[in-house]
């Protein structure tokens, strides 16, 4: 946390000041003076960002949007405006990531919303879709899924295939009716389902470039937030408590401790990380796909994902632990999450946080039983 006292702060408040009178010129001024100061603050830097954008220098504006997003990648106000940039530049696939992405950080926020849909409506300018945009083609005994024209693939390009049209069928399910398709090099922007990623693929994807799913799972724990402090605030503290209490249990009857990550010696560690290896390398492939698709992008909570694979939880205590952990939890209640740099959201009363809360929660729920779903279908086929 910077010291309010260094100065920082002083040329952060000036430049916001400017910022709002539409002064760029005197506003640049502050925040390359803050910068000088703390370089890794990504406010600072979106705001500067913001201050080339409106003296026309499009690549400098940028370069501040990416230096932003390395020292927070869910600053949304800097993905929102490199995402306009972008999409001026008529980089419309491009922005149509940073607008997505910036909805992750908050689920609310109109701008990115509205900015989102009016990019998906510029890129379908021109372009006929078929009547039917969805097709399954087998090819030696595989099946794929076109969509299109283009051969589906996921996030990280390889291309989904399953071994029994079943699971690209529900696929197909899931995504009818949810508006207009966006593909772009065969992946699927628009709408985003969970199950176009989720155990349709005979090829598991890991992160970490493709490493191997055991190999990886002992640095993936420690970024667990499981084993980070907990939020303070009563709202959020309710979900937290209730659900590690479960984890307790699931850690004593393994006979290995569950305490902060920092506290752990070597010793212990290496027999917290040799019981979680041992219960995911005897996973499904579809498990292990599972255990990937909903732990990474809820900020790697990996233990949770797999006391619910287990069968330990049902989808809605999955949501609650999951939700509880992660940095839209303290963005909700206006605290900075352990390790993120975060503007601290408007006030709002316990009942509006609570409808927040109960909206997001009810988002992983669903998430979840797509996923159960899938289980149940890949179980009958694998």
């Amino acid at each position: 946390m910077h010291d309010e006292h260094c100065g920082c702060e002083k040329h952060l408040k000036e430049g916001l000041v400017f910022l709002q009178s539409e002064n760029w010129e005197k506003a640049k001024v502050c925040y390359e003076k803050a910068l000088a100061i703390h370089e890794d603050n990504a406010v600072a830097w979106g705001n500067l960002g913001i201050c080339f954008n409106n003296l026309d220098d499009d690549k400098r504006a940028l370069e501040c949007y990416n230096k932003a997003l390395d020292y927070n990648p869910y600053h949304k106000h800097a993905l929102v405006n490199k995402g306009s940039l972008l999409a001026k530049k008529k980089q419309l696939a491009e922005a149509i990531k940073c607008f997505q992405k910036a909805l992750q950080a908050d689920y609310q926020f109109e701008t990115a919303r509205d900015n989102l849909k009016k990019a998906i409506a510029e890129l379908g300018v021109g372009q006929e879709s078929p009547p039917d945009p969805w097709k399954i083609i087998n090819e030696s005994g595989k099946y794929f899924l076109k969509a299109k024209g283009e051969l589906l693939r996921t996030p990280n390009g390889n291309i989904i295939e399953a071994k029994s049209p079943e699971l690209l069928e529900a696929i197909i399910s899931d995504l009818s009716d949810q508006g207009e398709i966006v593909i772009d090099q065969g992946i699927l922007l628009s709408p985003r389902c969970i199950s176009a990623y989720v155990l349709a693929s005979s090829e598991i994807e890991f992160a970490d470039n493709q490493e191997d799913l055991i190999t990886s799972l002992p640095n993936w724990l420690k970024s667990d937030p499981m084993f980070l402090p907990t939020a303070g605030h009563s709202i959020v503290s309710i979900y937290q408590e209730e659900r590690r209490a479960k984890v307790k249990a699931f850690f004593k009857e393994r006979n290995i401790l569950f305490k902060l990550i920092e506290q752990y010696n070597d010793s212990e560690w290496e027999k917290v990380v040799s019981v979680f290896q041992k219960i995911a390398a005897n996973f499904t492939p579809s498990q292990k796909s599972a255990l990937v698709n909903m732990a990474w992008p809820n900020d790697k909570q990996f233990v949770a994902t797999i006391i619910y694979l287990l069968g330990l939880c049902d989808e809605r205590e999955w949501a609650e632990m999951v939700f509880s952990r992660t940095a839209d939890a303290c963005r909700i209640i206006g605290e900075q999450p352990v390790g993120w740099m975060m503007s601290v959201v408007d006030e709002s009363s316990d009942e509006e946080i609570q409808e927040t809360i109960n909206s997001m929660i009810n988002d992983l729920e669903a998430e979840a039983k797509i996923v159960k779903r899938y289980l149940e279908i890949s179980k009958r086929v694998e």
